[in-house]
């Protein structure tokens, strides 16, 4: 028995994104089949340029979810290696401050040497001081001299080094806010476009 087009209720989903398959195009298929056919050949292609429309959105919704989430990816990626780096520059800092520590040891105990070695000519000259005493004092200031060389190409190095973290660390903190803006900017468009 053919009834009378009744006025349906249409479902409408707020994100067509989870629930895909629920939409209003069963219901227009009910009451297309009733109309005449001219008018429902029309129907039809205006059905069909929506349901085009509507493909290509949901796929640019997709295409903005995996573009959002690459965003953040990358955003966390460039926030670990901050992070790792400053680490680094940490230790590297420590170690320079031990290094520092170490170079004016040195340095006090080669001057102390050398006052004793100072006042010790003198004496040694009188014969009061042995030879070996003298030599093995000039010895002495000697690997202090090459402990305090070692300890300075340390603490250049260790300089150098920690340059060149902070220009890194600076790139990465640059890379870190430019993946925020472009999140920012991206997330602004999407609540645009609801």
């Amino acid at each position: 028995q053919a009834r009378a087009v009744q006025d349906l209720v249409r479902v409408s989903v707020a994100d067509a994104a989870e629930q895909s398959r629920v939409g209003e195009r069963s219901l227009e298929r009910v009451v297309l089949s009733r109309q005449p056919f001219g008018e429902g050949v029309a129907r039809c292609v205006e059905r069909l340029e929506p349901a085009a429309l509507e493909r290509r959105e949901r796929g640019g919704a997709l295409h903005d979810v995996n573009r959002r989430s690459s965003l953040r990816a990358r955003l966390r990626q460039h926030e670990l290696a901050v992070s790792e780096l400053e680490e680094r520059q940490r230790q590297i800092e420590a170690t320079l401050g031990f290094t520092r520590t170490q170079i004016a040891l040195q340095r006090q105990r080669i001057e102390k040497n050398e006052q004793r070695l100072a006042s010790m000519g003198p004496l040694r000259l009188k014969g009061y001081v042995s030879e070996l005493s003298y030599r093995s004092l000039e010895e002495a200031i000697l690997s202090l001299r090459q402990q305090l060389a070692a300890f300075s190409g340390n603490a250049a190095d260790a300089e150098h080094e920690l340059a060149r973290l902070r220009l890194q660390i600076a790139e990465e903190r640059a890379q870190v806010r430019q993946a925020q803006l472009q999140l920012a900017a991206r997330q602004q468009g999407l609540s645009r476009n609801i």
